[in-house]
């Protein structure tokens, strides 16, 4: 199991926060322990990787590096970049100006009356050859209301690369075959898990910058500075 102290043993972590771990959740199916600043989840099907201190967004990248090198035996299908955060936007009037801006209601006219945004999901593509999309959904937040707003940003990495770049909204990338034998199926996750290294040490900043870019215009829509 993926505890704190193996990690320790792997040079994940320093030995010395040891003491100090949190588990939050162990079990047949999960394990979540939190460290000075990692937050370490790995079920049978995934592992998750969070902090909440964005001095720690750099070492992040270093951590997650670090436990695909520790799991050599197992594969990988995917990988995700995620952002998250929430802001005040500093009243009611600003809140609705933003809201308005990126989900217009007057054009539903009588059909909606006093519409207001819930949620809106965007999807759009990176520049480059790595196939994947980013996703990013904007909404009220939980934890600022009623002024405040929710935005987390998905850069999904699909973890093989395309023949060319997307340059047009009906552009489908054909995706290569998927394999047809068990051994098959493995040597792909195992390759994707080094794809995934080299991923992580080339986008990381590029990755990094993008969220912030979203993050920031979508605070401009208030009319304000960030």
């Amino acid at each position: 199991m993926l505890t704190a102290a193996w990690a320790a043993r792997h040079n994940i972590i320093d030995a010395s926060q040891l003491p100090d771990v949190e588990y939050q959740e162990v079990s047949a199916d999960a394990i979540t322990w939190r460290s000075e600043w990692l937050i370490f989840t790995a079920t049978s099907d995934s592992l998750q990787l969070l902090t909440d201190n964005e001095a720690q967004v750099g070492p992040l990248r270093d951590v997650a590096i670090a436990v695909l090198r520790s799991l050599p035996d197992t594969p990988v299908i995917a990988l995700g970049i995620n952002y998250a955060i929430h802001f005040a936007v500093g009243g009611r009037e600003n809140a609705h100006k933003l809201a308005d801006t990126i989900a217009p209601k007057d054009i539903w006219g009588d059909a909606l009356p006093l519409g207001g945004l819930l949620g809106l999901t965007l999807q759009s593509n990176r520049p480059g050859l790595d196939a994947g999309r980013v996703t990013t959904r904007i909404e009220p937040s939980t934890l600022i209301p009623p002024n405040g707003f929710f935005v987390t940003v998905n850069d999904h990495y699909d973890l093989w690369r395309l023949e060319e770049p997307i340059l047009s909204r009906d552009d489908v990338p054909s995706a290569p075959a998927p394999p047809t034998t068990i051994e098959a199926q493995w040597e792909l996750g195992q390759g994707a898990r080094v794809v995934a290294i080299e991923v992580l040490e080339r986008v990381w900043n590029d990755s990094n910058r993008r969220a912030t870019e979203i993050f920031e215009k979508a605070y401009s829509f208030t009319g304000q500075r960030p």
